[in-house]
């Protein structure tokens, strides 16, 4: 299995996204966001552009939950059937 590697952030000169759970900063939400923002939570450096994606403040382990809810939806959730 590959390593995942930490993507850079931005220039200075290119866009920065404010989409909640854009964590790569590439302006649009996708499986990549999961990588940097696990990378950013391991590393503890905060994140960037839309790694808050619960908007708590704080870069952390609940906003991988907010991220994989963002991208997948409710669906992903466990309930208990009835």
């Amino acid at each position: 299995m590959p390593t995942p590697t930490a993507t850079s952030p931005p220039s200075p000169t290119e866009p920065r996204s404010n989409l909640l759970g854009d964590a790569n900063c590439d302006g649009s939400l996708r499986a990549a966001d999961l990588t940097a923002l696990v990378m950013a939570v391991a590393t503890n450096d905060g994140g960037a552009c839309g790694a808050d994606a619960d908007a708590s403040g704080v870069v952390d382990e609940a906003d991988l939950a907010a991220t994989v809810s963002l991208l997948y939806g409710a669906a992903g959730d466990a309930t208990e059937p009835e």
